[in-house]
Formats: structure tokens, C-alpha cells, sequence
């Protein structure tokens, strides 16, 4: 698959494809292989009410995706990749941060740019240190690189394209990347943890915990560990040279890099991410989960251009009032009509029955009809999910409190499968089969 290439998921059902569209961030969001730079023949066009998935692609490039003709609005969700662990018995990198967010499309934009962070720091990550054999002390982790969606191509980076984590930046929602760990160093056991990618004015999560940690971004660039770099806007700061500190995390603002003291690694801090007002933040749950951007396009305002309007003309004069007319008499209020027959809805409740006949056990359903008119209530308790196709089986998962969770075995190619969801146990058991379209070839990394 190309670079500029997401998984774009349309609906038959909507209480099926709501949970549908969870399976799309949080079951399959795996890296696509191939890259290209992005360019206008490359980008996705966008549909109204399809969610379009763009995952990280096994060489990092920018992708981009095509507004839909009359859009203002986008709801959008991205996740910043988490740091690399520092090499050797180096410590583990920070976790990326999470938003999701209602994001207005500035007016005439009808192409947005989507970066989707790396954990070899593609969008902003810091390099880390180098190591040193002489003191055996192994490379830093980079710092995960940031996802985000923007204006400006990333390949322009002059007025009003430039990074400056103000008002005037042209990215329109970012998730910060988080920090990578201290390297391993020969008779340390307790190297440096990259901190997590955070919030906005309140920096990234932890900044590390050994050597000279980074500082977390937060409304500007986190401080660095004495020889490392600070972090930027848009960047994590890098390690210190021949040292094992961990890089900085990108975003908003990025993260610190991190140097060594007294032998002890330091991590890179994570970055700061931002959203429109009424984002909602949060962290991924492990430094590896996969950074992702989906954006899904609300339906156009249907009201209408308005017109120019006329120069007023003068006044004419005033008409003579005529006399008012009698009151009409209101006439009598109408009969209530007789109240319709209640209505009735069939029940039907089906049990297997197990029954011996001549010495051998046999199973069969035993169902009851029953005619009410009272109100009744159905429940549904969490349901198994199972994705399959030709008796094999490429996902399981759960469905619960109207969200569903698969996670992929196997590589799904385009084509159509079978979503089963089961609820109860034993004789009880009921099953739910719903067909489904893959649109595009889906490979487990």
C-alpha cells in the first residue's frame, strides 16, 4: 500500500458498525508496508460518515487526506507513539499521549496533512545518546515521534507553516510522543524511564528517574540534562553525546533529551500535545501500542448562501387606516375520538432439551409462544465477538457496554468475513452473525 493510503470503513448496520468502528483503532491499527512523499494524487478523499484510519507506515512519510466538499468539521483521534527503550539493559521508553477532539477546518483548507509518529522518532522524536564502549555504556532510546493533523505540508516550514507552538502553528491537534529510556550501562540496574507524553501547560508525564533526566514539554520546550538538547516546538531535544541518556519525545512542545551522572543513565522527557477546546487527553497503554490518526467528517450545514441585499428605497406615505371588522364566534371544541386496541407482541423462548432414547442421549429445542400487550424489557449481556472466513478465524474479541475490541491473529486481505457475536453458556447459548466487507488488505506487523 502506498504512502497516503488508510482504511476507510463504510456502515450497513449502525449498532454493529458503532462498535465497527473501535475494532478499526483499537483491534486494527497495524503498520502498512511501502512509503512515498505525499502528494495530491496520493491523498485520501475523504467521505461523509466513513472513518478513514491512517497508521504508521514501515518507512515513515507524510500522508494526507482530501476534505470532503462542504465540510467544516472533522472528528478526529491520534495517538502519539511511544519512546524506544534504551539499548542493552537500558530502561523502557515512555508511553504516547492520546486525544480526541471535534476539529474545525479553517476556512478554503480542503487538504489536511496527517504525520503519524514513529518510534524510531519520525515527527519530532529526540536522537539518543551514543553510548560509550569505554565506560560500556549503551545507546539512549529515541524519543517516539508525535502524530498530528496540519495545514502545511511538513516540507514547509517558513511563515505561517513554521512550528511555534502558539496560536499561529498549522496543526490543527496533536498527540505528544514519549520519552526514550537510558541506556543500559555495566553495573547500573536502575536505568532511566522515558516519561510520558502529556498534556498541555502541564508537561510531560515523568521526566525519567535516573542520571540527568530531560524535563517534559509542556508550553514550551522541556529543559535538558547537562550536555543534551532542549526540547522545541515540534521536537524532542537529543541525548548527550557518548553518554546512553534517552531523546525526547515530539509534540506540542517536545520533551527534554537527557545526559548520564555517575555512571546512571538518564530518559528523554515526553512531549506535550494540544486539542481544540472540549479534547479530551489521556496516555496510550504501553510504550509499543501503534500510533494512529482516524478522521471522520461530519455532514455539511444544509442552510444556504445568503444573499446580497438591496439598497432600501424611500418611503411611501402613509394609507388611511380602514374601520375593524366584528369578531368572528369561535366555534365548539370537536368530540375526542375513541382510544385504538392495545397492540401485542409475540414472545418467543426456546430451550435445548436433553432426553434419553433407547439408552442414547439426545438434544433438541424446545420453543413457547406466548401473545402479551405489556411492556417488556430485553437485555443483552457482553457478547464474545469472532471474526472469521472459510472456517478460519482472524480476530476474537469482546463486546462490552456497546464497545467492541478485537484483536487481529492473522493478516486479513480484502474481501467479506463474518462478524459472531455469542452471549450465554449452555443451553442458553445464542449466537448473532453480521457480514462485513475488508476493503483493503489488513497485515499484523
Amino acid at each position: 500500500m502506498r504512502a497516503g493510503s488508510a482504511i476507510v470503513f463504510g456502515s450497513r448496520r449502525a449498532h454493529l458498525l458503532r462498535a465497527w468502528v473501535a475494532l478499526c483503532v483499537v483491534g486494527l491499527v497495524y503498520a502498512l508496508p511501502g512509503a512515498a512523499p505525499a502528494s495530491a494524487a496520493s491523498c485520501i478523499p475523504g467521505v461523509v460518515g466513513q472513518a478513514a484510519a491512517f497508521v504508521s507506515l514501515s518507512t515513515p512519510a507524510e500522508q494526507c487526506y482530501l476534505v470532503p466538499a462542504g465540510v467544516t468539521t472533522v472528528h478526529v483521534s491520534v495517538t502519539g507513539a511511544g519512546g524506544a527503550n534504551g539499548a542493552g539493559s537500558g530502561g523502557a521508553g515512555g508511553v504516547g499521549a492520546t486525544v480526541v477532539a471535534d476539529v474545525q477546518v479553517p476556512a478554503g483548507v480542503t487538504t489536511v496533512y496527517i504525520e503519524v509518529g514513529s518510534r524510531t522518532g519520525f515527527n519530532g522524536g529526540g536522537a539518543g545518546g551514543t553510548g560509550d564502549n569505554a565506560d560500556s555504556a549503551s545507546p539512549g532510546g529515541t524519543g517516539g515521534g508525535a502524530s498530528d493533523v496540519r495545514i502545511c505540508p511538513r516540507a514547509t516550514t517558513a511563515g505561517a507553516c513554521a512550528l511555534t507552538g502558539t496560536a499561529s502553528d498549522p496543526r490543527l491537534i496533536v498527540a505528544g510522543g514519549g520519552g526514550g529510556g537510558g541506556g543500559g550501562v555495566s553495573g547500573v540496574t536502575d536505568p532511566g524511564v522515558g516519561g510520558a507524553a502529556g498534556y498541555v501547560g502541564q508537561g510531560g508525564g515523568p521526566a525519567g528517574n535516573g542520571g540527568e533526566a530531560g524535563g517534559g514539554g509542556g508550553t514550551s520546550g522541556g529543559g535538558a540534562g547537562a550536555a543534551a538538547t532542549p526540547g522545541r516546538a515540534g521536537s524532542g531535544g537529543s541525548g548527550e553525546p557518548l553518554t546512553s541518556g534517552g531523546g525526547g519525545g515530539g509534540g506540542w512542545w517536545g520533551g527534554g533529551g537527557a545526559s548520564e551522572a555517575a555512571t546512571i543513565s538518564g530518559a528523554g522527557g515526553g512531549g506535550s500535545s494540544f486539542g481544540p477546546t472540549g479534547a479530551v487527553f489521556g496516555v496510550a497503554p504501553s510504550n509499543s501500542f501503534p500510533a494512529s490518526v482516524v478522521i471522520t467528517p461530519y455532514a455539511p450545514s444544509s442552510s444556504g448562501t445568503v444573499g446580497l441585499s438591496g439598497t432600501v428605497g424611500p418611503a411611501g406615505p402613509a394609507g388611511t387606516q380602514g374601520p375593524a371588522g366584528p369578531a368572528g364566534t369561535q366555534g365548539p371544541a370537536g368530540a375526542t375520538g375513541p382510544a385504538g386496541e392495545s397492540g401485542e407482541i409475540e414472545l418467543v423462548t426456546c430451550t435445548k432439551v436433553t432426553k434419553k432414547v433407547n439408552g442414547k442421549t439426545e438434544t433438541s429445542k424446545r420453543c413457547t409462544t406466548k401473545l402479551t400487550s405489556s411492556p417488556q424489557t430485553f437485555t443483552e449481556n457482553t457478547a464474545r465477538a469472532r471474526v472469521s472466513r472459510a472456517g478460519h478465524v482472524y480476530a476474537t474479541g469482546l463486546l462490552r457496554a456497546g464497545r467492541l475490541t478485537l484483536h487481529a491473529a492473522r493478516t486479513l486481505r480484502a474481501g467479506r468475513y463474518t462478524l459472531t457475536l455469542t452471549t450465554g453458556t449452555g443451553n442458553n447459548k445464542h449466537k448473532t452473525s453480521e457480514s462485513f466487507t475488508v476493503a483493503q488488505t489488513i497485515t499484523v506487523s
